[in-house]
């Protein structure tokens, strides 16, 4: 069995825990059971919540904010907010988590962790460069993401228990938005029949096989959870 691809974070920091202010925003009681709109999503789905980034003014002016909200509209609660920009807010597998990159004025994006449980936030990527695209392993323990540290945008893998970084990818192209596959048995990728003997995919048994590939024939693969 291949195991996802982990991508690997350089010049990460990590900092202290900032704990944030009780800025709930008041709701009705939750209608999620009954709500039409939630009424028929799995248990599951009804139970967690939605990361999503409200934007006011432009320019210098622009100030986003991050909140998550139960998928029937209540419990909104406010989670960062800044003069600039909040991009792409990834939730864990267990929905204690939620990464996501953020931007001051005349800064590099940085990602942040927020911890539901402590209603905390990390910084955990600092490197110089554009760090973007976060997400989780399925088990919590690490964490991909796409930066311009070395120059070009590559995908990093971040253990988030010591910090300790790898890097997955060093092609002349630009890596963005990686991601964890679940039961992954094998590597495809679809091609032109014609140009591979008819044949409809390739399975792939590493990443240097992936690297190969991508470097002839400019083609790169995606996870099948076949």
């Amino acid at each position: 069995m291949i195991k996802a691809p982990i991508a690997i974070g350089v010049f990460a920091v990590l900092t202290g825990c900032q704990t944030l202010p009780n800025t709930s925003v008041k709701k009705p009681t939750s209608t999620v059971e009954t709500n039409p709109l939630t009424v028929r999503m799995p248990a599951i789905d009804r139970r967690g919540y939605i990361a999503y980034v409200e934007e006011q003014g432009a320019g210098t002016a622009k100030v986003s904010t991050l909140y998550s909200i139960r998928p029937d509209g209540s419990d909104r609660q406010l989670i960062d907010q800044l003069n600039g920009y909040i991009y792409a807010p990834a939730w864990s597998a267990d929905g204690q988590l939620l990464a996501y990159s953020k931007q001051a004025p005349r800064e590099h994006p940085k990602i942040y962790i927020y911890d539901r449980s402590s209603n905390t936030r990390n910084l955990v990527v600092n490197a110089e460069g554009s760090n973007m695209s976060a997400s989780f392993s399925p088990d919590g323990q690490d964490l991909l993401y796409s930066s311009t540290v070395g120059g070009n945008a590559d995908i990093y893998k971040m253990r988030l228990s010591d910090g300790s970084t790898q890097q997955l990818t060093t092609l002349p192209s630009t890596e963005v938005q990686p991601s964890y596959a679940a039961m992954v048995r094998a590597l495809s990728i679809p091609v032109i029949k014609s140009v591979l003997d008819d044949r409809e995919f390739i399975v792939m048994t590493s990443l240097r096989a992936m690297r190969q590939l991508y470097q002839q024939m400019g083609m790169w693969p995606v996870l099948s959870l076949a």
